[in-house]
């Protein structure tokens, strides 16, 4: 019998009283973004083995080509393992009667206690928030109640966790994961608390006339160099962010121009079953053939 493969542990050390005090405590004005249009499923998909191919042909209905990846390279842990703790009522016997939770400032969950709406989406909500325990400063992202969010936040910790392995000093322009838990029919993710997003921050500074001083050459350069450094770290893991749109990059320091990839939700490794559709069109490079 072939012994079975190493259970690893990915679970990310407690580091909420040693995370950096990332937040500058003024919060920009949130950016109702629009609705993301509806498109179709593309063609070509790729896939991992001949059994997936097979059952995602029969979930699609139809015969478009399914592209084979190669074996997945020996030496790689089979299975890892990320602990998430379970934050309920001992007073009660089960989960909350109410699966509606939007906390309002001055309301604690877990440990924490929520000091503003930094930012809302189609899976999750950020908020602001203190340490009950330590008295740091983070970031709680509370995934929206449903079976497709779970899973999608359930995909981004182990995102965080395969990055928190390969970087456990947060040397990388990448978002830290500082903890994980589940509270009230919904999944909670700790992270440091960054400034605000290049959108947001974007757009606050075209309001006030600054932006065009701020976002000079030099401020784009260094970003851009920041983000390719990020990203070409997550290309060594072999991890595809697929989301990278300002509103995924946010500011550490304004004044000093640091910046940070966030937002894990969409990334995918090279052996996941996925789509060829790749980043937000919004945001793609375009291509303008010449007229003959």
């Amino acid at each position: 019998m072939v012994p079975a493969p190493p259970l690893v542990d990915l679970t990310p050390p407690n580091a909420v009283a040693a995370a950096p005090h990332g937040g500058h405590g003024h919060f920009l004005p949130i950016v109702q973004a629009a609705p993301s249009p509806a498109f179709q499923l593309l063609e070509r998909v790729r896939v991992a083995d001949q059994s997936a191919a097979h059952a995602l042909r029969q979930l699609r209905g139809d015969g478009t080509p399914v592209v084979m990846h190669p074996t997945i390279p020996a030496g790689q842990p089979g299975l890892a393992m990320v602990n998430v703790p379970f934050v309920f009522d001992p007073a009660l016997n089960g989960l909350q009667p109410n699966p509606h939770f939007q906390p309002a400032v001055g309301d604690a969950v877990a440990n924490y206690c929520v000091d503003a709406l930094i930012g809302h989406g189609a899976f999750s909500s950020v908020y602001a928030a203190t340490s009950l325990e330590h008295g740091s400063r983070v970031s709680l992202k509370i995934l929206n109640h449903g079976h497709l969010e779970l899973e999608t936040g359930l995909v981004e910790v182990a995102m965080h966790a395969r990055i928190l392995r390969a970087d456990p000093q947060g040397q990388r322009p990448l978002l830290r994961m500082l903890a994980c838990f589940y509270h009230r029919e919904r999944l909670v993710l700790v992270t440091e608390r960054l400034y605000g997003s290049v959108l947001a921050h974007y757009m606050h500074l075209e309001t006030t006339g600054e932006r065009a001083q701020y976002y000079t050459g030099a401020t784009m350069a260094s970003m851009a160099r920041q983000m390719l450094d990020a990203l070409g770290f997550l290309h060594a893991l072999g991890v595809a962010h697929c989301d990278v749109k300002p509103a995924n990059i946010c500011l550490i320091d304004p004044v000093a121009r640091t910046f940070k990839l966030i937002d894990f939700g969409h990334a995918l490794t090279a052996h996941d079953v996925h789509a060829s559709y790749a980043q937000s069109r919004w945001y793609r490079a375009l291509y303008a053939a010449h007229p003959r």
